[in-house]
């Protein structure tokens, strides 16, 4: 018999497609790999399809371990065979790993061709994440195997991992001659297979962040206003940014959209005490989709007193300087002075002037915002402050 040797020409390409389920995402992986044998005039190509299903959470908690299942699907070895440039037929069998897949030759004078496969996968993962277990897996059978994946805490910016899975096939491809009762192995060899690219498998992250919200209030720049400054913290102390917040004033909504970690404009919920609340109703992070940050709120008391003018008082005795004069006297450039006969109609008018023009400065505000009515072009009806017109004294 010629001798036999053999020339192998791998040829491997992917095909992947995922399922959605309600928990899980299955995907599903064809490997093919060839082989070319040389027997003299007798040419075969084996061809190999194996599949795998890879079964991965549908996300993955920061934090948590979770597994990830191989499980090998029905595969097949078709072998085509030439005979002196002829084809003779392409014979089929179903691939089993661990189990040694037998095909004869129709007209091949007792030749039968087998084949014994094995696998082995390596997986890898990027991200803010690692294999438990970084080993080979080997699937020497059609039983499922697991590996664990661990995902970091902190997650950083990533909202995903990939799952980096290099897939080794050995197999053994060889020839027997059966004749009657006569069984006899002409040639075999072992070979691996690496098919490429690697399968690549992402799966989303989730990371639920609790959140703190204080609240601190202080009187307004106008009469009857108060600002809050409602400051949002993550699990860690860290500080949140948010244009959501929501203020209610005794239970009723007031404003909304305010900015987190600074001071809000004025507004006047009116003299008296009062319960300020701020809520923060939770979003998700607009620097990272896989981050869910949830609600918090925070009360705080507090009153808005009227503003009060000191009157003052003046009495002919009583003066700015602490110098007290008698009866008949008043006091002038620090001296007391007799009074002549005209001086007390005099000093009774000078005294008429200063109240009328001390009180010609005492301003009025009839709608308390901090504008006096002098200069208010809608005294009746607040100013808002927005940093639109803020100094005319109307609503805008």
């Amino acid at each position: 018999m010629r001798n036999v040797f053999f020339i192998i020409l791998i040829i491997s390409g992917i095909v992947f497609t995922s399922t959605s389920f309600a928990f899980a995402e299955t995907y599903s992986r064809t490997t093919s790999s060839s082989l070319l044998v040389d027997l003299g005039p007798l040419d075969i190509v084996a061809k190999y399809d194996l599949r795998f299903n890879i079964i991965t959470p549908s996300e993955i908690e920061a934090g948590d371990v979770v597994e990830i299942t191989l499980v090998p699907k029905s595969s097949t070895v078709t072998s085509t065979v030439t005979f002196d440039g002829d084809k003779v037929g392409t014979f089929p069998a179903d691939l089993v790993l661990g189990q040694e897949a037998t095909f004869g030759i129709p007209g091949g004078y007792g030749i039968g061709l087998f084949a014994d496969s094995r696998a082995h996968v390596l997986p890898k993962v990027s991200g803010p994440a690692y294999i438990v277990s970084n080993d080979w897996i080997s699937l020497d059978s059609m039983t499922a195997k697991t590996f664990r994946v661990s995902v970091n805490e902190n997650i950083r910016n990533y909202d995903s991992i990939t799952l980096d899975i290099n897939t080794l096939l050995d197999t053994e491809f060889g020839a027997n001659l059966n004749v009657v009762l006569f069984n006899q192995k002409l040639a075999s060899d072992t070979y691996r297979l690496e098919p490429s690219p690697n399968m690549k498998v992402t799966i989303p992250l989730k990371k639920t962040v609790f959140t703190n919200l204080s609240l601190d209030v202080r009187d307004g720049t106008c009469q009857g206003c108060i600002q809050v400054k409602p400051t949002l913290t993550d699990e860690n102390g860290n500080k949140v940014h948010s244009t959501s917040i929501a203020i209610s004033v005794d239970g009723r909504s007031s404003q909304s959209g305010l900015t987190t970690n600074q001071w809000s404009w004025n507004f006047s919920p009116g003299y008296g005490s009062h319960q300020i609340k701020a809520e923060f109703y939770g979003e998700k992070s607009k620097s990272n989709k896989a981050i869910t940050y949830i609600k918090s709120s925070d009360s705080q008391g507090f009153t808005i007193k009227k503003a009060t003018t000191l009157s003052k008082q003046t009495s002919s005795n009583s003066l700015s300087s602490g110098l007290s004069c008698g009866s008949g006297t008043y006091e002038k450039n620090g001296q007391c002075v007799a009074m002549g006969p005209f001086d007390g109609l005099i000093w009774f008018f000078e005294d008429l002037f200063r109240q009328f023009g001390s009180s010609s400065k005492n301003t009025i505000d009839l709608d308390n915002d901090g504008i006096d009515d002098t200069r208010d072009m809608c005294n009746t009806k607040p100013e808002t402050y927005n940093g639109y017109k803020d100094d005319d004294g109307c609503p805008d």
